[in-house]
């Protein structure tokens, strides 16, 4: 067991989980940190997500009195800990190496005051879940500790920070359902706070397997885009994603080309079968497209009205 004088907690924001909280949380309980603290936030799941959760005697259990999204819930989390280190971990995610949280803190002590982010390795059967695996393009395992080109942030799973730096950056805006990461890492680059990548730190996560889960989660994505857009966070490529949907239809195909393009060098240095699953890859990034269109088309048809 490493003995440390720093506190971790790992925070867990859960939502109809019960097919992989188990794996999720014995994975934790097997580190070898001592010092560690497990939190799972249940975001009103209506399986048995909580019930698993509470046979765990070492976990501390926060359940959500209504469906809030992800961002509210490691907000609570984190603000329910004790830790001076806090890792982020996804409840369809699992550790195997029993030294993950040790590595995460001394990353931390040899780099104090930043941002930690590692690995993640996508699993799954089937084509569907093959090519999701490389959606974690921020991320990529064994990669070196660079973030991939055209990226400036990691995902939240399996992101570590120091308490002091969540305060100081606000925490995660909860007013959208995906792109908080984006977003928080940005806040964090304004405040000068570095955002390192150690792509050795890995964890494996349950990647989706139907087309429509995954086509549905992508257009979710991109009705939060514009908000994205409107915090300056798309300096680039920013016009692509306009609130006219009549040019948002103009500019689908260019947005869905830009992310598969941007997939691909990302990952073609470490996996070339990336190009077999470019289709999948742009018909995600098509998704994601229309459902900008559908934000803009939605706020036409209010001011109409």
């Amino acid at each position: 067991m490493v003995k440390r004088f720093l506190k971790v907690s790992v925070v867990i924001p859960t939502y109809n989980s019960a097919n992989t909280i188990t794996d999720c949380l014995n994975g934790i309980l097997e580190q070898d940190y001592d010092n560690l603290e497990i939190i799972v936030v249940d975001d009103c799941s209506k399986d048995n997500t909580a019930s698993i959760v509470s046979s765990f005697p070492e976990v501390k259990l926060l359940i959500n009195e209504k469906n809030k999204g992800p961002s509210f819930a490691r907000n609570v989390g984190v603000k329910n800990s004790n830790g001076e280190i806090v890792i982020l971990l996804d409840s369809d995610s699992w550790v195997e190496d029993r030294t993950w949280a040790s590595r995460h803190v001394k990353a931390h002590e040899k780099n104090p005051e930043c941002l930690i982010g590692g690995g993640i390795q996508g699993t799954g059967r089937g084509i569907i879940a093959k090519a999701e695996k490389y959606f974690w393009v921020t991320n990529i395992p064994n990669s070196g500790n660079r973030i991939p080109f055209a990226y400036g942030h990691l995902v939240t799973n399996n992101l570590s920070f120091s308490r002091q730096i969540f305060d100081k950056i606000g925490g995660f805006e909860e007013r959208i359902f995906s792109g908080e990461d984006v977003l928080f890492c940005h806040q964090a680059t304004k405040l000068g706070i570095k955002i390192l990548f150690f792509s050795d730190i890995i964890i494996f996560h349950h990647d989706r397997e139907k087309i429509g889960t995954v086509l549905k989660r992508s257009f979710k994505y991109g009705q939060d885009r514009l908000f994205l857009k409107n915090r300056n966070v798309y300096k680039k490529y920013g016009f692509l994603f306009s609130e006219n949907p009549f040019l948002g239809i103009l500019f689908s195909p260019f947005i869905a080309l830009l992310g598969t393009i941007r997939f691909i060098i990302g990952w073609w240095r470490y996996d070339k079968m990336v190009l077999a699953y470019s289709p999948i890859i742009f018909l995600n990034s098509f998704f994601m497209a229309l459902g900008i269109i559908a934000v803009g088309a939605k706020k036409i048809l209010k001011i109409r009205k």
